[in-house]
């Protein structure tokens, strides 16, 4: 169970348009957080991770200083 104070990561994910389209989004999104924690094994260094994605066109459109 995650309580607050608990030990994580965050990842920013940037998807191209074609990627972040609605009708791909879910699935992409499973895949790069799969390929990530079994590439990163977060867990076993007791840390909780966290995603956030962004489409490249939307950051184009309203840019945001922390994406940067």
């Amino acid at each position: 169970m995650r309580t607050i104070g608990d030990t994580s990561i965050f990842f920013r994910v940037v998807l191209t348009d074609e990627a972040g389209r609605r009708v791909r989004l879910s699935e992409t999104a499973e895949r790069v957080i799969d390929t990530i924690r079994n590439e990163t094994d977060p867990d076993q260094f007791g840390l909780h991770s966290y995603f956030n994605f962004r489409i490249l066109s939307e950051l184009a459109e309203r840019p945001e200083p922390s994406w940067a």
